[in-house]
């Protein structure tokens, strides 16, 4: 067969490969060591070589095929027309590795083939040819999978580790290239950005190659490949890819690039696990984390998006159902790895509540409910596991105090509220969402107040103050009457954090009770009456029990309770009975 380049008519180069793989599938084992050095040294790559090299010179000058004949736009060019025999012959010798694998292994020196083939497999993978960059990697899929007719024996002789971390190698070196963020001087009108099935196809390779160097894998390996997948879903996807858009809703399903980046991190994680290797599982969470943040902020890929040209091309994916299935991991996987020596000292409960914050605080301004409302289960799931262990290492978790207070007030207290047409059973439910936190608060802090650092009890109890009248008041009550078994104020108890904390309680319980009395007046000329005037009445009456059983030091506080009778007093002109009962109880208990 003559060189490619003297073949100048497309159709006969096409024609010309096609024969010469098809012969060597067919009588390839017919032929011995020698003749299979001749065809791979002299013959395979070689052709590989020129075919590269032409293809990379080629015009990209429409070619005028003259008369009547019409050429396709995909082959209306001396570079698409290269592009075409470059696909063909990759193909073609990466399914000679696949089928002939044996017969070249027998050869002596088929790490060096394997390598020089991914070689050129790395330069077609990186070309901007969508076509062969695609063609590629389905070559490089190929020789990761050994036929069904190779021998067992064969098998094993492909595990040897220099063959896979080549493979590895030039893995993360596509990967890495490819998903460069460009400089903001490097944009231009024909950037070229990989699509969504290049990436897609990138990333299920893979876990094949992940298989068979789980052995060595380092916390190097995985800081590169996490690189690769967070730059990898940061691609803009071009607006012309319809079937990677998805709508703004979360209901539906991940694009295939989105579940392949996850399910790499979920065999990772996987892997981690088994091997006892907890070295990389704060790696993961960094990882998952980044993810979990484009709930709220989708990543931006360089400056491409701040460009005028073509930006109508490029669409912003929707990330929502990704970072809420990464949130979702990333609970899954601290409820497993929350004790574990590495997972807290790299302060993993704070950067967690950190990710949570945005859309805790957002909350109503978040796109979707879905997401505030994850996160908060989130947030409630995790603290019932973290605190446990944060009570238990002291000074490894103070940097986490103060931004669990920042994060439980930014969601209770937001700053936009809810909008007006939302339904009541919404409402209900938002509501009992803040009770589960405030429940939280009362089960997991306030009876530990002694290892929880004092400033964030303090948070804690004004965060309370702030609350609702049902749920933080009664937790606020709890907090201020009894320590332990010893039927005293917690103002009285012997440790002088409790005392402090102690005492700002009874102080904010008798200031909202105050409050909510006053409130009270006015709303009964309205003949409005409210639930939780009830309620304060009785929390009044239990609070002034144990103030009486207490020591009676706090001279401030008795002020402050006895300056509350002047509107009980006035109270007594209700016409509610269960009011006006309630109101008898608390006086004669003051008196």
């Amino acid at each position: 067969m003559p060189s490619f380049d003297k073949l100048w008519m497309p159709a006969v180069r096409k024609s010309a490969g096609q024969t010469l793989f098809s012969t060597i599938s067919a009588h390839g084992g017919l032929l011995k060591q020698p003749t299979w050095q001749a065809i791979l040294w002299q013959v395979l790559f070689p052709l590989l070589d020129k075919v590269r090299s032409l293809s990379n010179s080629a015009s990209s000058e429409k070619v005028d095929a003259g008369g009547n004949i019409l050429i396709h736009h995909t082959r209306n060019t001396a570079q698409k027309q290269w592009a075409e025999t470059q696909v063909l012959t990759l193909s073609g010798v990466a399914r000679v590795f696949n089928t002939k694998r044996q017969l070249l292994q027998a050869l002596g020196d088929f790490p060096r083939a394997w390598s020089i083939l991914l070689e050129f497999i790395e330069h077609a993978a990186l070309s901007k040819n969508n076509e062969v960059s695609i063609a590629a990697l389905k070559s490089f899929q190929e020789i990761l999978f050994l036929s069904k007719t190779q021998s067992v024996d064969n098998k094993v002789i492909l595990e040897d580790k220099e063959i896979w971390a080549i493979a590895w190698k030039i893995w993360i070196k596509i990967g890495t290239e490819i998903t460069i963020p460009a400089m903001e001087s490097e944009v231009h009108d024909d950037f070229y950005l990989p699509s969504q099935t290049f990436l897609t196809s990138l990333v299920q390779i893979f876990p094949n190659v992940f298989q068979h160097i789980k052995a060595n894998f380092t916390l190097d390996d995985l800081k590169q490949l996490s690189t690769v997948l967070s730059n990898a879903v940061s691609v803009p996807v071009y607006g012309e890819t319809t079937p990677y858009i998805i709508s703004a809703s979360s209901d539906l399903s991940l694009t295939p690039l989105h579940d392949g980046v996850l399910h790499a991190v979920e065999l990772l994680q996987k892997e981690a696990m088994q091997r006892n290797n907890s070295k990389m599982i704060p790696e993961l969470f960094k990882l998952l984390l980044t993810f979990a943040k484009f709930t709220c902020s989708p990543p931006i890929f360089s400056k491409i998006e701040n460009k005028q040209t073509k930006i109508s091309d490029w669409v912003t994916m929707n990330y929502i159902p990704f970072g809420e299935k990464s949130v979702t991991m990333v609970v899954k996987l601290y409820e497993k790895t929350a004790e574990l020596p590495d997972v807290i000292n790299a302060n993993i409960l704070k950067e967690i509540i950190v990710a949570l914050h945005t859309p805790l605080a957002l909350k109503y301004n978040c796109v979707s409910n879905s997401v505030w409302k994850l996160a908060a289960n989130s947030l409630i799931t995790i603290l019932k596991v973290g605190l446990k262990v944060a009570r238990s290492q002291g000074n490894q978790f103070s940097s986490m105090w103060d931004e669990l207070a920042k994060t439980l007030n930014d969601f209770l207290f937001p700053n936009t509220c809810a909008s007006a047409d939302k339904g009541l059973e919404e409402m209900v439910s938002d509501e009992a969402t803040d009770c589960q936190i405030i429940e939280l608060l009362r089960t997991e802090v306030l009876p530990y107040s002694k290892s929880i650092p004092k400033e964030f009890i303090m948070q804690v109890v004004i965060l309370l103050n702030k609350g609702s009248i049902h749920s933080a008041t009664n937790t606020l009550l709890q907090f201020s009457l009894i320590d332990g078994g010893n039927n005293e104020l917690v103002i009285n108890g012997d440790d002088k954090n409790n005392g402090i904390a102690g005492h700002l309680a009874v102080t904010s319980l008798l200031h909202r009770f105050q409050e909510v009395l006053k409130k009270y007046i006015e709303d009964e000329k309205l003949s409005i009456v409210f639930l939780k005037y009830l309620f304060v009445l009785k929390a009044l009456t239990t609070l002034i029990i144990s103030m009486k059983k207490a020591v009676k030091e706090d001279n401030k506080a008795w002020e402050q309770l006895i300056s509350l009778y002047p509107y009980l007093v006035e109270c007594t002109t209700t016409t509610s009975t269960q009011v006006s009962l309630a109101i008898k109880g608390g006086s004669s208990t003051v008196l």
